[in-house]
């Protein structure tokens, strides 16, 4: 069973090409794992704290669908910025 969730979750922080350990999945997922907390744990929040962590969180996952479809494009093998 162990096995199981280590596969199906394995995609947050490993290369899915190569199974190795994504240094930079998994400090990704730290940081915003680790925001998440910090906003529920909040008593209440204004709107200024939801604009910031929505901005952070959802800038990140934009930044980096941006980056990986400008790589796409290029012509030349560029290097694998997940290890």
């Amino acid at each position: 069973m162990i096995r199981k969730l280590f596969k199906y979750f394995g995609g947050l922080v490993n290369n899915v090409e190569t199974g190795q350990l994504s240094h930079s999945k998994l400090w990704a997922n730290v940081a915003a794992g680790a925001a998440t907390y910090k906003f529920i744990a909040l008593p209440d929040c204004d709107a200024e704290i939801w604009i910031a962590y929505l901005g952070i969180v959802g800038g990140y996952a934009v930044a980096m669908k941006w980056i990986a479809a400008k790589h796409a494009d290029s012509p030349e093998k560029q290097p694998d910025l997940d290890n």
